[in-house]
């Protein structure tokens, strides 16, 4: 499952430079995927995309549907790391921290610093300027401030 888990973020590390990607599942079956199958998705230019960067296709917008996970990736231009907090906000404690070249699977820490690229994250919005950051769905990692988080809006297909 670990190694699953981080070949997809590589691929989709790789092809979210210039797109727009979030955590979707499918409405209706399409291909060898079925109803209710997790898939990450982009849009570019209005038109949805699964697949990386070797083979991408278009799919019909309706046939997707947001999951309400973002993806993106940890920056911080200042001092390579990020401060993940139990709580929304500078005064709870931190329980990681995040440098800029390392991922997260399964709550486990691994550094990267010889990696060229950066590897996503999910994260949910908050009616705070705090977001819940996740290594996976449904696997809560803290919380993380929004400009920490490079990503692009996605659902409003």
């Amino acid at each position: 499952m670990k190694k699953l888990f981080i070949l997809s973020l590589l691929a989709l590390a790789s092809i979210t430079a210039n797109a727009q990607t979030c955590m979707g599942y499918f409405t209706r079956n399409y291909e060898n995927y079925r109803k209710g199958d997790p898939v990450d998705y982009q849009i570019r230019n209005g038109k949805v995309y699964i697949g990386d960067e070797d083979y991408c296709i278009q799919i019909p917008s309706n046939y997707v549907r947001f999951s309400g996970y973002y993806i993106g990736q940890i920056v911080d231009p200042r001092d390579n790391y990020v401060n993940v907090r139990k709580g929304p906000g500078t005064n709870y404690s931190v329980v990681m921290r995040i440098y800029t070249w390392s991922y997260i699977v399964n709550n486990e820490l691994f550094d990267n610093n010889s990696m060229s690229y950066q590897l996503a994250f999910y994260f949910k919005k908050t009616s705070s300027n705090w977001y819940k950051l996740y290594s996976a769905p449904g696997e809560f990692i803290g919380y993380i401030y929004k400009d920490r988080i490079r990503y692009q809006d996605c659902p409003g297909i």
